[in-house]
């Protein structure tokens, strides 16, 4: 019965955790993006990156994907065009995967 028990704890917690580091990810890109931006483009937006904006911004950039834009969230409407000139103007995304890799490698 010990086995069983162990099994359905491990197959409980590896999708969990599995979910936290998928989505741990996409907040280090973000706090990367809004970061870069500030350091390099002096913008005011990212002075609390947190959790919290994090989520507003997720959630506008799908409503704004299937073709819906909040018009009174104007914090994350910037912050979705500030990471978008980022993006454009400097590779983030593959800068950051070479960050990455180094580290892994370190």
């Amino acid at each position: 019965m010990k086995l069983i028990d162990v099994a359905s704890y491990a197959g409980g917690i590896f999708p969990t955790l599995f979910a936290f580091f998928f989505f741990m990810k996409f907040f280090g890109m973000y706090f990367f993006d809004m970061t870069f931006a500030y350091l390099h483009f002096k913008e005011e937006i990212d002075k609390e990156v947190n959790f919290p904006h994090f989520i507003k911004y997720a959630a506008f950039k799908i409503l704004r994907r299937i073709g819906y834009e909040p018009k009174t969230w104007k914090i994350a409407k910037k912050q979705v065009k500030v990471t978008e000139i980022i993006n454009e103007l400097l590779d983030i995304n593959y800068l950051f995967k070479r960050i990455e890799f180094l580290e892994f490698a370190i």
